[in-house]
């Protein structure tokens, strides 16, 4: 088993929230760094499409006078928990922006989000 010190500089700022706060170290190289962007992204946009599509699904069918109770019941389902995720994943994004990439060579990068 090996010790690794990581040390950098961070502002004032940063260091008061790291004083007060668990720290998560996550080795990433910049491709995974950009994949993650990438699918943070992309989660948002189909949590979001999902979210417009059951909507319009829903109201279109009940102006045609279409809607089966089976229908009905599977768009509620799937409706029901997408609130939740749309808020969990906004939560991730914050916290992902107080992070503090820091590079092999001690100076900070971009963020994650």
């Amino acid at each position: 088993m090996r010790d690794i010190v990581i040390k950098f500089q961070v502002s004032d700022a940063r260091a008061a929230l790291l004083s007060t706060r668990d720290v998560v170290v996550t080795p990433l190289s910049d491709f995974e760094a950009g994949q993650f962007a990438v699918a943070l992204a992309g989660v948002a946009e189909v949590l979001a499409v999902t979210r417009e599509g059951l909507a319009t699904l829903l109201a279109e069918m009940e102006a045609r006078g279409e809607v089966a109770p089976d229908i009905r019941a599977m768009v509620a389902r799937l409706s029901g928990p997408l609130p939740v995720a749309i808020e969990q994943q906004e939560y991730i994004r914050v916290l992902l922006g107080r992070s503090a990439r820091i590079g092999r060579d001690g100076k900070e990068k971009e963020t994650l989000q």
